[in-house]
């Protein structure tokens, strides 16, 4: 799958967890990049910090990456973690009861 020219997605490795930075768009061409993203640091067994600051844009496919995120973090037993989110991005994510399955710092 293509990644999208709207977004970016960096990432930092530790030896404690992995920190997730996304600027830009998350839709239907980044939402499947930053869910591959996730689940292999989610598996790897890595805390995972999640940096949505600057995220301008969410539809259904980012918001079904961030859900699909949490409920392996989940199952492994591993901490999701949002750092910083935009008003906006919080406010979806209460609406969709992503407030409750991810951590917020």
């Amino acid at each position: 799958m293509p990644e999208s020219k709207f977004v970016t997605v960096s990432r930092v490795i530790d030896d404690k967890e992995t920190r997730v930075a996304v600027t830009g768009e998350l839709d239907h061409e980044a939402g499947p990049q930053l869910r591959r993203i996730l689940v292999a640091a989610i598996v790897a067994g890595r805390t995972i910090r999640l940096d949505l600051s600057k995220v301008t844009f969410v539809d259904s496919e980012g918001i079904k990456a961030l859900y699909d995120a949490a409920d392996v973090a989940l199952n492994y037993k591993v901490h999701l973690i949002v750092d910083h989110a935009t008003r906006t991005v919080t406010r979806l994510l209460q609406a969709f009861g992503l407030d409750r399955l991810i951590d917020r710092d």
